[in-house]
């Protein structure tokens, strides 16, 4: 573990973690993008000592430019370099997201359409997807529990 004041995200310590996600069976994709989100923060510091007070100010530039899922795949890769390293102490809390129970009523299937899709599979003889358009618009059951 590196003193405090000269914790730093270095090429050589990137390649190790990249090394060590290989062992760990992680996919060439991923290994990938966590090079390159720990690359980029090597940028964002560039060059000064990682610090908790630095990268809770690239969490919030993070917040200002990506989606709260893609700050928190960014976190994940950028934490697990801290722990690796032994810098838990700096490693950085992913963002909270809600899930979204209900589409907008702008996605939602209007009568007419339900009518007319019902309609058309009973015109192609197709009375299995007639009823399971019914059963999913009556009952509100999910494709998959059908």
């Amino acid at each position: 573990m590196m003193p405090k004041n000269t914790v730093t995200v270095t090429p050589a310590l990137i390649r190790k973690y990249a090394a060590h996600l290989h062992e760990q069976e992680h996919s060439s994709v991923t290994i990938e993008k966590y090079v390159h989100d720990l690359t980029a923060l090597s940028g964002f510091l560039a060059g000064q000592p990682m610090t908790k007070g630095l990268l809770l100010e690239w969490k919030e530039n993070l917040i200002g430019r990506y989606a709260p899922a893609s700050v928190n795949n960014k976190l994940a890769a950028v934490n697990g370099f801290l722990f690796l390293c032994g810098w838990n102490e700096l490693c950085l809390r992913p963002l909270k997201i809600q899930r979204v129970l209900f589409l907008s009523e702008d996605k939602e299937l209007t009568k007419a359409e339900y009518v007319r899709l019902v309609n058309t599979a009973q015109r192609k003889e197709n009375e299995r997807l007639a009823l399971v358009l019914q059963t999913i618009c009556a009952t509100g059951i999910r494709v998959s529990e059908l």
